[in-house]
């Protein structure tokens, strides 16, 4: 999930061989919700987690064929 998350990152902050470009934000204030003055990307690691919680959830609480 780090390596990810870096990929990401370099996406939108890698420069070219002959130019860097500028880093304007940190990438925690840019991984932020829309409403709270950030970009809206994903924390990859969270939302990972988040559904990985919701399947075992409906695993344990409906009827059908895993359970």
């Amino acid at each position: 999930m780090k390596n990810l998350d870096y990929f990401c990152s370099r996406f939108y902050w890698d420069g070219d061989e002959d130019k860097m470009k500028y880093r304007l934000a940190k990438w925690s204030i840019v991984r932020q919700p829309k409403d709270q003055c950030g970009l809206g990307i994903h924390d990859l690691d969270t939302k990972n987690t988040t559904l990985l919680s919701k399947c075992f959830f409906k695993l344990l609480t409906s009827d059908g064929t895993w359970q």
